[in-house]
């Protein structure tokens, strides 16, 4: 029905959220709780800020679906933890100056304005849309690496490492590829 591999699949969990039932918290813990731990403390260094950042996102879960229906409930999680963690680094400044989260922060937020609130962010559907048109029509490769260096917090060192490039070349690729969101930002009044 709707176990697949020992796994309890998405639509489960999200019909345990329209039933109101608190096993839906538990069985998206279970299910997604370390990979939104991990996305949050990929940005916080801290163990303990990134399950506070979990919890909250569990919360925001309950709170959204229903009315919410996400089509894919580990991108929904991990973009609500991501947000939260960007929120609890503006207001704690827990990431050093000059970290990977800190430099990649400061690289995309002098394209794309940041937000206080982690529900309005996760809400601005139409910078998410924006965003996605854009990537689609950008190289697969520079795709990959602006969401390794701007989604997932790697350094330039792990990109480059993982693309089989250069450093220089992940650097020129990510001052392009922002340069070209800008633009196409500011072309659909966005900016």
């Amino acid at each position: 029905t709707h176990r697949k591999e020992g796994n309890v699949n998405d639509s489960y969990i999200i019909e345990l959220f329209n039933k109101r039932d608190e096993r839906a918290i538990e069985e998206t813990e279970r299910q997604y709780g370390s990979y939104c731990t991990a996305i949050a403390n990929r940005i916080l260094q801290s163990r303990e800020d990134a399950e506070e950042c979990l919890n909250d996102t569990l919360l925001i879960a309950w709170n959204h679906i229903p009315p919410e229906n996400p089509r894919y409930l580990s991108l929904y999680l991990g973009a609500i933890a991501r947000n939260f963690a960007l929120a609890r680094h503006r207001d704690r400044n827990t990431i050093r100056r000059g970290g990977n989260g800190s430099k990649a922060l400061d690289e995309i937020e002098a394209v794309i304005p940041s937000r206080e609130d982690p529900e309005q962010f996760l809400l601005d559907r139409e910078l998410a849309e924006l965003i996605n048109r854009f990537l689609r029509s950008v190289k697969e490769q520079h795709r990959n690496i602006f969401l390794c260096r701007y989604y997932y917090f790697y350094s330039v060192e792990e990109i480059a490492k993982a693309q089989g490039v250069t450093e220089r070349n992940v650097r020129t690729i990510l001052r392009r590829v922002l340069q070209k969101l800008r633009q196409y930002l500011e072309k659909e009044a966005y900016l």
